[in-house]
């Protein structure tokens, strides 16, 4: 990008509007969830970083992406200090240093526009296709953190958010960066109002026939049959600093046995506890086993339990499990988390990170499962996600390619205390069944529990902190989107697209070189 305003006494605006740009951004999520706003998000940051040198621009880029991230992600702080045990300026030294490595993506998007310029009339697409490849990027590297990523904000705007049954979350995404990126067009250099017309109006009605698309789909959303089945979720507000507690074991296991009660007393076919809701070796521990086991028997229903388990083999490694009892009690089958939270469930590289302590202050670290488990009840096949899991779309995904009619997740919010993260954290679940078309049942042991449609649409949801039962219908489907049949074919087209893009700019750069042209400027 090369639009110059000229002038060094403007700095200062063009660092205004990039950290403009992530303010807006981070409004278009909860808690504010202004979501209009993040059509025209990007609109300050990319008018900020025109004209201006590669470096330049990817700190205007670093800085609005800083921006975003501290006023999106706050509660990290809340969890390292009141169940980290970490000092308030150790804690806001780790959201500083984690703010940090995610504005490194928006810098990279301003670098690369700088570095590489488009022309104005392939401007719009060339930044929606790098944008969305970074954030592909973002969602595998470092084992990954694909939180709040861009397309994340329109799920209130339900018409718009359904392209994802086609393009997965990315899409959603390339769609918002390309309405910012076609309103930054006329500002780039060589840009005529003629030229940059044909390029805006298109962008437009890509957009416009998005939103009519998904009008359309959601037209037979209400027309379907009667839900054979119905899932009861528990939430027994175990506070975190109890959690963990050997003195307080019982007194759990006869909350969430009372609010079982309850949701089989309303109809529930399969009742489903939160993540680590027995938080002991439940199959190792002969007396709570019997004492669940009972409680399915009690019931005449299947329960699906979150505990800690042991892997085979030695030494002692621990698992996230959740595990499925019959109503005869027996252990029908059980899932392992595979998709662990670094520095909550382990520390990764370990011998050169030994003076880190996990977040998690459970019972030791935990290793990965090895395979995806889909559990079968009267009535349907079902895949659960625990917890952090719920954020990869290609985990989900992949459950209900190998045969899951619907989902469920589990989780335990506590450690994010009451911030936005809960409903940050609900919120990509809820994708999660709009890109698959499946209903999804939440349980979480502090909120926000939940029932959500295959529409993205939360039927019913809980209050943080409280105990709760939630009892909904659910209509097992056997349908495929093209999501889940071809995976992230879009995210993965954007990133071939802005590859070719830069390489063939780099290319022509050195044969200008080797013909003794100006390079580019730094």
């Amino acid at each position: 990008m090369a639009v110059g305003t000229g002038g060094e006494g403007r700095g200062w605006r063009r660092w205004a509007l990039a950290l403009l740009s992530g303010a807006l951004l981070a409004s278009a999520f909860p808690p504010l969830d202004w979501w209009p706003v993040a059509f025209l998000g990007l609109l300050p940051l990319l008018v900020a970083a025109a004209g201006e040198p590669p470096a330049r621009a990817a700190w205007l880029g670093f800085a609005s992406g800083m921006a975003f991230a501290l006023l999106s992600i706050p509660w990290v702080v809340v969890t390292m200090v009141r169940y980290g045990q970490m000092p308030v300026w150790g804690a806001g030294g780790v959201l500083l240093a984690l703010a940090a490595y995610l504005a490194c993506y928006p810098a990279a998007f301003t670098f690369a526009l700088s570095r590489f310029p488009l022309p104005p009339a392939a401007f719009p697409v060339g930044a929606a296709a790098l944008w969305t490849a970074l954030e592909y990027l973002r969602t595998y590297a470092l084992s990954g953190f694909p939180w709040n990523l861009l397309g994340y904000s329109q799920l209130p705007n339900l018409p718009f958010a359904q392209v994802a049954t086609v393009t997965g979350v990315y899409g959603i995404s390339f769609l918002l960066v390309l309405a910012s990126a076609a309103a930054a067009a006329p500002l780039l250099p060589g840009a005529s109002p003629r030229g940059v017309w044909g390029t805006i109006t298109a962008a437009g009605l890509l957009i416009g026939a998005a939103h009519g698309a998904g009008l359309w789909a959601l037209r037979g959303a209400d027309a379907a049959a009667p839900a054979p089945l119905r899932v009861g979720v528990v939430q027994g507000n175990i506070e975190q600093a109890l959690k963990w507690s050997p003195a307080a074991l019982d007194l759990t296991l006869d909350t969430y046995s009372r609010l079982s009660a309850q949701a089989a007393a309303a109809g529930a076919d399969l009742i489903v506890w939160p993540e680590t809701a027995a938080p002991l070796l439940l199959r190792h521990d002969p007396v709570r086993l019997a004492y669940v086991r009972a409680l399915a028997q009690s019931l005449g229903r299947p329960v699906l339990v979150g505990a800690p388990d042991r892997a085979a083999g030695e030494p002692i490694r621990l698992q996230n499990s959740a595990m499925l009892f019959g109503p005869d009690g027996r252990l029908l089958a059980k899932y392992d988390k595979m998709h662990l939270v670094p520095f909550g469930e382990y520390v990764p590289l370990k011998p050169l990170l030994f003076f880190v302590d996990k977040v998690a202050t459970g019972i030791g670290d935990f290793v990965p499962g090895e395979s995806r488990t889909v559990f079968g009840v009267p009535g349907g096949t079902f895949a659960a996600s625990i917890c952090f899991e719920v954020i990869f779309p290609a985990e989900v995904r992949a459950a209900v390619a190998g045969g899951a009619e619907f989902l469920v997740n589990i989780t335990n919010d506590a450690w994010f205390g009451r911030s936005a993260a809960p409903a940050q954290h609900l919120r990509m679940a809820a994708f999660r069944a709009l890109e698959t078309r499946r209903y999804l049942a939440r349980a979480a042991n502090t909120g926000i529990s939940a029932a959500v449609d295959p529409y993205g649409r939360v039927l019913r949801s809980t209050g943080l902190f409280e105990e709760a039962v939630l009892v909904e219908g659910v209509r097992p489907r056997r349908d495929l989107t093209p999501y889940v049949r071809f995976g992230d074919w879009f995210a993965a087209a954007a990133s071939l697209a802005a590859a070719g893009w830069m390489l063939r700019a780099w290319a022509a750069e050195r044969r200008a070189a080797g013909r003794g042209e100006t390079g580019w400027r730094t």
